[in-house]
């Protein structure tokens, strides 16, 4: 996997395709990370907000990071690339 910026966004790459990128919601103003293919996965903490491909990952900055959580659907993502 590798890093770029596209869009003014920082995105990960995964085998030449648009893998997931950080940002904020612009509603909520919460980080999130977005998964480029997450309509391929059903998981209970992905939101897809009226999106038809991608899907996100939202994050509470007053919460710790839930690691478990982003690692099992990123993994669960790559096996889609």
């Amino acid at each position: 996997m590798k890093d770029a910026w596209k869009y003014s966004n920082p995105f990960f790459v995964l085998k030449g395709k648009n893998f997931c990128y950080f940002w904020k919601d612009k509603t909520s103003g919460l980080p999130y990370i977005g998964l480029m293919e997450g309509r391929m996965l059903d998981h209970p903490a992905l939101i897809d907000d009226g999106r038809k491909r991608i899907k996100i990952l939202l994050f509470d900055p007053a919460e710790d990071l839930k690691i478990e959580l982003i690692d099992s659907i990123l993994n669960e993502m790559i096996t889609h690339y």
